[in-house]
């Protein structure tokens, strides 16, 4: 049966010739494809090289939050040391006492803010329970921070008694150069800090909010990078000042009350910062726009 098909195909061939095709013509679904091609690639290789730059910003946030933590541990040593000193049952100054307290205490939950902020920023995706917990001890260290200089304000910054100098007594000569050294070390770190908060709120600042509960959002996200700024430059300030304080064979009377005064604003920073943050971070229902900080993550991204 085969065979005979096979044969009279060319017969029917050469009597019913098929008529050529026509060519297609280009629809106008064809072109929208091809313009939303031309519009959808150049933006998607823009966001590539947006989330590349991202991506390096925050890898700058891990060095410095790595950097900054591991000068706390530091000065929390050399505050523990200055503590068991201040706090003798034989010594009546128990606003020294009570200020180094609270610094130890502030300056741990610094070291869990900072430790916390590199689990969140150092690996891809940023794990956001992470920063969660760096804004609840951010809260924590402005707290610590607050109550160690309104504790010691007191005494240090009496009317009059600013113009002096006063002699640091040989036994606490080693610990007064050791947070010498810290200092000037945490002011420099606070000065790269204070880089990348204005860079993170350039970035996040200029969102653009599809909603109410976006727009909420977006403002607490600046807050919290307007902040984190603020407290940068109070604490650069705060720790040049308790440099030039102790760098000496004296105590500059001046400049460590300088240092309390910015403390206490350096402290609120650091409330406002971690709780603009947790607004974002910690929210039972997470949020559609970037957080605060150099992040990586993409809306809508947890």
């Amino acid at each position: 049966m085969a065979a005979k098909v096979l044969a009279v195909a060319p017969a029917a061939l050469a009597r019913h010739s098929l008529p050529s095709l026509l060519p297609v013509s280009r629809s106008a679904l064809d072109e929208s494809i091809i313009g939303s091609k031309l519009v959808v690639e150049p933006l998607l290789a823009n966001r590539s090289r947006s989330a590349e730059e991202n991506r390096k910003w925050e890898i700058g946030d891990c060095v410095i939050n790595a950097l900054i933590a591991a000068e706390k541990l530091a000065q929390a040593a050399m505050t523990i040391e200055s503590a068991v000193h201040a706090c003798n049952p034989m010594d009546q100054n128990k606003a020294a006492c009570a200020g180094d307290v609270l610094g130890i205490y502030a300056t741990f939950s610094a070291v869990a803010a900072y430790l916390s902020g590199v689990a969140s920023t150092c690996p891809v995706p940023v794990n956001v329970q992470a920063m969660c917990a760096s804004d609840i001890a951010d809260i924590n260290y402005g707290i610590g921070t607050l109550g160690s200089a309104l504790a010691t304000i007191n005494m240090t910054c009496e009317p009059g008694a600013t113009e002096e100098r006063e002699p640091i007594p040989e036994d606490r000569k080693s610990n007064a150069m050791g947070m010498c050294v810290i200092n000037a070390a945490e002011a420099a770190a606070y000065i790269g800090h204070a880089v990348l908060s204005i860079r993170a709120s350039v970035h996040n600042c200029a969102q653009v909010a599809r909603d109410a509960r976006e727009e909420r959002d977006i403002r607490s996200t600046c807050s919290a990078d307007i902040s984190q700024v603020l407290q940068s430059f109070f604490l650069v300030m705060a720790y040049l000042s308790n440099a030039a304080a102790l760098c000496g064979d004296t105590l500059i009377v001046g400049a460590a009350c300088s240092n309390r005064v910015l403390s206490v604003l350096a402290g609120l920073s650091e409330i406002a910062a971690g709780a603009s943050g947790a607004v974002g971070d910690c929210a039972k229902v997470p949020s559609m726009v970037v957080p605060f900080g150099n992040s990586n993550r993409d809306r809508g991204a947890r």
